[in-house]
């Protein structure tokens, strides 16, 4: 779990949850450790500025924002890797919560983002889109065969959060993290919705093992290489 969490920020009055500090970019240069994690808005500062702390802290820089366009944008004035999408603001203690964070954070081989959708079939296919739109223009991955697996894996596990797990419940959100891990050669999913979970076998023999809610499981685990469940929170693994 990072040591602390800090927006960097001039002059902003969105309430943000009391572990999240609020500092401005010449204070964050000082005081941000190689645990923590500093979260930017894209359009925020000017871009020498902006160079210069990305550049020089060994905290972990991860941008909000609004799209893929932005994010592209970031990485191509920056080497930005780590990314938050901004509708997930309000859900942020969730999305930084050491289940979802990913297990390697390495500036020079990895790309992350965190974002999450309501709980409706919609909102499963805007996940999915946005997942590979990552893949593709941001990691800049283009193995036809992966990311039709990528595809399945996400709508599946999609689903069964927003289906099994939320209950369609529409006060409720699914967490996403996706990673894509260049010098591990694997991309790494992860997915916690806001129900009660469940146990699950480590291993799957075949389909029958499975009750319905879970089936889809059986195909997931086909296409990853590591495939675990834990209550509410499931993470998939593709190496490529």
């Amino acid at each position: 779990m990072p040591r602390k969490i800090f927006l960097i920020a001039e002059d902003f009055t969105f309430s943000f949850p009391e572990n999240i500090g609020i500092c401005n970019i010449s204070e964050a240069e000082n005081n941000l450790s190689p645990d923590d994690i500093a979260l930017m808005f894209f359009g925020s500062f000017c871009d020498n500025d902006t160079y210069s702390f990305i550049h020089k802290t060994d905290a972990k820089v991860f941008w909000i924002t609004d799209s893929i366009d932005e994010m592209l944008d970031l990485h191509n004035k920056f080497d930005s890797r780590f990314f938050f999408h901004r509708q997930c603001l309000l859900h942020i203690n969730n999305l930084i919560h050491e289940s979802m964070f990913p297990e390697y954070i390495n500036p020079e081989s990895v790309f992350s983002l965190f974002f999450c959708v309501d709980s409706t079939y919609e909102s499963i296919d805007t996940a999915v889109r946005r997942i590979e739109e990552f893949i593709k223009r941001i990691a800049k991955f283009d193995d036809s065969v992966i990311i039709f697996q990528l595809n399945v894996v996400s709508r599946e596990l999609l689903t069964n959060a927003v289906k099994y797990g939320n209950l369609f419940d529409t006060q409720k959100q699914v967490f996403i993290s996706i990673s894509f891990e260049d010098k591990e050669k694997r991309i790494c999913l992860k997915v916690k919705d806001e129900g009660k979970g469940f146990d699950f076998p480590g291993k799957i023999e075949s389909v029958e093992d499975l009750r319905e809610g879970q089936r889809g499981f059986f195909i997931v685990s086909s296409y990853t290489e590591r495939f675990l469940v834990n209550k509410n929170l499931v993470t998939a693994e593709l190496k490529f």
